[in-house]
């Protein structure tokens, strides 16, 4: 069972209180909620409507094999979208200050055939310990796959800036078919249940919404389509092979820059930074000039305020963006953004190609900080 580790107190400062102070009076003053608005949820009504829609057509207006394709795009990417702006928002407890209305609508997770119980655990340890080797999953060392310079470089890795957006499109059939067995039915080292007692009845529920989602999802869709079932299964393939590449340069084009952070614990467990300084230099904004991509990515792409406020729904993300750029300036720290997806993309790929060409960072604060 890996052994999670502890922020130093000692190395706190007045940062995170300084900025919370002003977040809360931003919110005072403007007299509004830091839950979602009628804005949230006319978009995310209208994305569950067509989500809806495109599901119906499928099944019923009997399409050609060329329609077929695109209604199972968008829905799949639908479902994505849903995924960005509903179920990440209400999972974090962020679309309400009713804990009822954000679970019921964090079960939109298991519409899409994600366990919203499993994804709470592990993401909650990526939120604390952003991109600390051996605890935050999403730079977990996979041998296949270097994303720190903590993990041992293998000769394969020379070639993960061409491979990983390929494997990046198998994570959503892996969440849909794989992952969530594992974590709950294996001692898997890298399973947030690891060390904990399986609760039956949420392995129950895991199984349960499981079984409707292949149903609901494959089966029916499959039977209904006037198509051979090597068509349907090819177009949902190449569909879920999409919604998992765009998945995967969002979120990790939000940590995994060049000019990314390692915090390290020390021998007495402890990382010797403080927690929100930690953030700031693990965690990039990207494309924010770029309306139409927070819209649709659920304000994934300003990735340091969701980190330092996940409990703020994302529709605020653009104001909080500015109140931390200014706070970190008058402390000394790093505000890192990325003008827009293009670069935020090719950064990523540099990065991955520079971990797999260099063992060591040639930043040097890697190592410093800790």
């Amino acid at each position: 069972m890996r052994v999670k580790p502890k922020f130093d107190k000692k190395s706190q400062t007045d940062f995170y209180q300084v900025l919370r102070t002003r977040v809360h009076a931003y919110f005072d003053s403007n007299q509004i909620s830091p839950y979602a608005n009628s804005a949230f949820y006319v978009k995310v009504g209208t994305g569950f409507l067509l989500w809806l829609l495109t599901y119906v057509l499928i099944l019923l207006s009997k399409p050609s094999p060329e329609i077929a394709f695109v209604l199972i795009m968008l829905h799949v990417l639908l479902g994505l979208f849903l995924a960005f702006n509903l179920a990440h928002d209400a999972n974090h407890h962020a679309v309400s200050a009713s804990a009822r209305v954000n679970r019921i609508f964090s079960y939109m997770f298991d519409l899409l055939g994600v366990n919203s119980y499993l994804w709470r655990l592990e993401h909650s340890t990526h939120h604390t310990f952003a991109n600390v080797p051996e605890v935050d999953n999403s730079i977990a060392d996979y041998a296949i796959i270097r994303f720190s310079w903590h993990a041992q470089r293998k000769p394969w890795h020379q070639f993960q800036a061409l491979y990983v957006p390929l494997l990046y499109g198998f994570s959503t059939l892996n969440f849909i078919f794989v992952r969530d067995y594992v974590f709950f039915f294996t001692n898997y080292k890298y399973s947030p249940l690891l060390g904990k007692k399986t609760p039956v009845d949420e392995a129950i529920k895991m199984v349960i919404w499981k079984m409707l989602f292949y149903f609901f999802a494959f089966v029916l869709p499959l039977y209904f389509l006037p198509i051979p079932l090597w068509q349907g299964i090819l177009m949902y393939f190449f569909a879920y092979f999409l919604q998992g590449m765009i998945m995967g340069f969002v979120f990790q084009c939000g940590h995994l820059l060049p000019e990314t952070h390692y915090p390290l614990s020390n021998e007495d467990g402890k990382v010797r930074e403080d927690w929100a300084s930690c953030i700031l230099r693990t965690s990039f904004e990207y494309g924010r000039k770029q309306k139409w991509l927070q819209w649709l990515s659920g304000g994934l792409n300003i990735h340091a305020s969701h980190h330092l406020f996940p409990r703020v729904c994302h529709v605020h993300y653009p104001q909080l963006a500015e109140i931390i750029a200014e706070t970190a300036k008058e402390f000394d720290l790093p505000y890192q953004r990325v003008e827009n997806l293009q670069q935020a993309v090719g950064a990523h790929l540099k990065f991955l190609w520079i971990l797999g060409h260099q063992d060591k960072s040639s930043n040097s604060l890697e190592g410093v900080l800790t």
